[in-house]
């Protein structure tokens, strides 16, 4: 399964929070055994990477929501 995170971020965290609860109920209920998360943000859809979801030294960083996602979400609701 292929996850854009372009849909799952939200600057109201709340709201993120239930983008992720739902998503992980999705792939769980669907028996993903395999996901494959979009590392970068592309809001125009042009493929062209401007930002991502990491820190790094070489592309600004739209939010720091890779790294939280594996410690905070997946063990604990997977």
């Amino acid at each position: 399964m292929h996850i854009d995170l372009d849909y799952v971020y939200d600057e109201n965290h709340q709201q993120m929070d239930r983008n992720i609860d739902v998503l992980i109920q999705r792939v769980k209920d669907m028996q993903i055994s395999t996901v494959y998360l979009q590392a970068f943000a592309d809001p125009d859809g042009d493929g062209l990477v401007k930002e991502v979801w990491f820190p790094n030294r070489l592309l600004p960083m739209k939010a720091d929501i890779l790294v939280g996602l594996p410690g905070n979400y997946v063990p604990a609701q997977v």
